[in-house]
């Protein structure tokens, strides 16, 4: 595939959505009507998305090592690692947990306290999941994007305060709701340099910055020459510790000694559920779109082409079951 090995990196990225064309390209030079299709690790996640947006051309499809899915054959292995939803929850509300899940960890790893100011920087699906989460953990919660479709959804998700960066009505929402004091915790989910620079910006001294987004690509150079200025230009924030960078990944599969917490994935996991079955953590609220199993690959492709409009999406196979 392009960008492996000692190819070169094709122009629409390295994602595992932006590459079953190039396969298809492939097939088609072939003169491939229909054939069989492995997948290894990341190879399997592009062969599930190419299966997903050319069914008609793959017989049969393997996937070998796939990211999100169980290596552990068996269902008694996988006992352990499943969670039964609680009375009232359906599945459709639980269907996008895991994010919310994950936004638990990054509260964690972020040091955060109660009623801490929190600004989540990008309200796609990571931002708001963020978002909801630290609202329900007590945060005063400042949700910021860039795209006007996005602050209106995020807005029905009833935080502290959403604003529009670049305009001059979410500046004075920003001064408004932050005041002199400035971010605790600044939840930067954009994997964008211009998302990191904003929170950068936004960071008062000893401010944390929990990056849960992934840049892929290196800044252009008047951004980076800017990023540089920010955090090195003496005195810079970054000097006499000022400013903490956290990369977020998760909390721990199991509770290993002497750890000082007893969380891990699988308790942040039941907690998200659990609340939500209270009706103490909407998560019907992260979902823009409900699409039949036929819509798969037209939903990826609006995906890859970026439409902000589709934040959570959800496919029902048929009646929901509780």
């Amino acid at each position: 595939m392009p960008g492996c090995g000692e190819s070169d990196r094709p122009p629409t990225g390295e994602d595992g959505d932006a590459l079953p064309p190039w396969i298809e390209a492939g097939a088609a030079a072939l003169g491939l009507d229909s054939f069989d299709l492995v997948g290894f690790s990341f190879g399997a996640m592009v062969a599930g998305f190419y299966a997903a947006l050319y069914p008609q051309r793959v017989k049969r499809l393997v996937l070998v090592g796939a990211p999100g899915f169980n290596r552990t054959p068996g269902p008694k292995a996988n006992l352990r690692e499943w969670l039964r939803l609680p009375d009232g929850l359906t599945l459709r509300e639980a269907a996008l947990s895991y994010l919310p899940s994950w936004s638990v960890s990054a509260l964690h790893l972020g040091r955060y306290a109660a009623a801490e100011t929190v600004v989540v920087t990008g309200l796609g699906l990571v931002g708001c999941s963020a978002a909801l989460v630290a609202d329900r953990m007590g945060a005063r919660v400042l949700g910021l994007d860039i795209d006007p479709v996005r602050v209106a959804h995020a807005r029905d998700l009833d935080l502290g305060a959403v604003a529009q960066l670049g305009t001059d009505d979410g500046s004075d929402a920003i001064a408004a709701y932050l005041g002199a004091g400035g971010p605790d915790l600044v939840l930067e989910t954009t994997g964008s340099w211009a998302g990191l620079g904003e929170a950068i910006r936004l960071a008062r001294d000893y401010t944390r910055i929990a990056v849960m987004g992934i840049y892929r690509t290196p800044p252009p150079p008047e951004l980076g020459l800017s990023l540089h200025a920010m955090l090195t230009d003496y005195p810079a924030k970054l000097h006499y510790g000022r400013l903490s960078f956290i990369g977020v990944g998760s909390d721990p599969d199991e509770v290993a000694a002497p750890s000082p917490s007893l969380a891990t994935t699988r308790t942040n996991h039941a907690w998200v559920l659990e609340q939500a079955a209270r009706g103490r953590l909407p998560l019907d609220r992260l979902i823009t779109d409900q699409l039949p199993p036929a819509a798969i690959g037209d939903a990826l492709e609006r995906l890859a082409a970026r439409e902000s409009r589709m934040v959570g999406i959800v496919f029902d196979w048929g009646a929901e079951t509780e």
